[in-house]
């Protein structure tokens, strides 16, 4: 008897763990699509290629006007001031104000009065991605340009271009002038000044010696600092 009463208990397990099962995929099903991307992708490349292509304009003209409310991205350099290679440095400040009001206006609210008067600037809100449900890095165009001719890789995308303006992006580094080896002399120049690689090796074969030394006494002998008085 208790045997059969066993088997009983496991096929009513049995079953209700498949109803519960078959019960929250319906529910699912109801509810529409996840919000985890599709994997079985049923477009052509080409076909999305056109499609995104299409959306491009409007895409970036969204954004574009996202960015003109949240910050001032004029082109006015600061007077004197350049980055390494002479790019002139923009100055001021970008954030725009809420209107009517200034900084010395939110500096002397509180806290609270600031948000109860949705007064915070706009520009320190987290910025999306300018196209986000796509997403995917977006290169300006001077890495693309140095990145194509020292690789021979475009990164251009055929969806969205870099969303700042060229004169508010630091200057692409020459590399040469801030790390240049001749092979020939040792000599390696690293921010203007210039290093013999061949005498640190050799200093470094005269003293790892005697750090080796020093390493392998056993601790009693190494010399301990005097307590202070």
């Amino acid at each position: 008897m208790k045997l059969t009463t066993r088997k009983i208990w496991a096929t009513l397990t049995v079953v209700g763990v498949i109803a519960l099962v078959c019960f929250a995929y319906a529910q699912q099903e109801q509810r529409g699509q996840t919000s985890y991307m599709p994997v079985d992708i049923k477009e052509t490349f080409a076909a999305i290629m056109a499609r995104m292509t299409k959306a491009k304009p409007a895409i970036e003209k969204e954004h574009t006007s996202l960015l003109n409310q949240r910050y001032d991205l004029a082109n006015r350099a600061a007077q004197g001031t350049t980055m390494s290679r002479g790019k002139p440095v923009q100055g001021g400040i970008r954030v725009r104000l809420p209107a009517g009001t200034t900084w010395e206006q939110l500096a002397a609210m509180s806290p609270d009065e600031i948000r109860d008067k949705n007064l915070y600037p706009r520009g320190f809100y987290p910025l999306s991605h300018p196209n986000h449900p796509e997403g995917g890095m977006v290169f300006p165009r001077s890495t693309i340009d140095e990145t194509l001719k020292q690789t021979d890789r475009d990164l251009t995308r055929f969806d969205l271009d870099f969303d700042l303006p060229d004169h508010m992006m630091p200057e692409f580094p020459d590399i040469e002038q801030f790390r240049a080896f001749d092979p020939v002399t040792t000599e390696l120049a690293f921010w203007g000044q210039t290093f013999n690689i061949q005498e640190i090796v050799n200093e470094v074969h005269k003293i790892g010696p005697k750090l080796l030394e020093e390493a392998n006494k056993p601790h009693w002998e190494t010399a301990r600092p005097e307590p202070p008085a």
